[in-house]
């Protein structure tokens, strides 16, 4: 795949850490599955990651979270 951001690099499957932070409630993910650009390092991910990450970060905030990092690989 193509980066569409740069339109130079390729992409590749790979794993990363994103970081959420709303209202004072910071949620870390670790090991994300994504494709990486190999030129300007810009993170794409599935739908399905996407939907997870966004619902475990609510999840995290409800309950009143400051901070919590997950891994999500191990999940």
């Amino acid at each position: 795949m193509k980066c569409t951001i740069c339109k130079n690099g390729k992409c590749k499957k790979g794993f990363t850490s994103i970081m959420f932070d709303k209202r004072g409630s910071i949620v870390i993910f670790k090991s994300v599955t994504a494709m990486i650009c190999d030129n300007c390092g810009t993170k794409f991910f599935d739908g399905a990651t996407s939907s997870l990450l966004l619902k475990q970060a609510r999840e995290a905030r409800k309950k009143g979270s400051e901070l919590e990092i997950l891994n999500l690989k191990a999940a």
